[in-house]
């Protein structure tokens, strides 16, 4: 499936970063149920073993991950009506995590990664998140990881 010119031949893949939360397929299980990262277990789910799957049948591949589902302490265990991009610091915390658990504990570079399947927010919430996680990322030397935002984004490129 992953193998370059040969059946489906995909180039990238995407992933789900695991909230324990019902997903496309099912759930992906939580790798952080606390805001502490050095209780992150990076060996729970299925991406994991997707990923490097797919990087030794094509070690070029690119890598997307999204968040379809979060830990309840992501919103700061906030009513129902408060999603976890209203925390932003949180919210870049876990997703940070998670891809530098890509690169510490699998040597796998994460490529994209996504705001939140099927979701949006009002726009200055997603600008504050999106500034936020690049900052995170950028401090755990994930420079090159890319942010992917909805097309239909009011906040432009240039402002990020």
């Amino acid at each position: 499936m992953f193998l370059p010119s040969f059946g489906a031949s995909f180039h990238r893949i995407k992933v789900e970063i695991g909230g324990d939360g019902q997903g496309t397929d099912g759930s992906e299980a939580c790798f952080m149920r606390y805001p502490d990262t050095n209780k992150a277990q990076f060996n729970k789910g299925y991406a994991w073993w997707l990923l490097l799957e797919a990087k030794k049948r094509n070690p070029n591949i690119e890598t997307y991950a999204l968040a379809e589902s979060w830990p309840r302490w992501v919103n700061g265990n906030a009513s129902m009506n408060v999603g976890p991009l209203d925390a932003p610091k949180l919210s870049a915390l876990y997703i940070t995590t998670w891809v530098k658990g890509a690169r510490d504990v699998y040597n796998i570079t994460i490529d994209w990664v996504g705001l939140w399947n099927e979701h949006w927010e009002a726009d200055d919430v997603m600008f504050a998140y999106i500034v936020e996680l690049r900052s995170q990322l950028d401090a755990a030397g994930l420079t090159d990881t890319k942010i992917i935002g909805p097309d239909a984004f009011a906040g432009s490129a240039e402002t990020l």
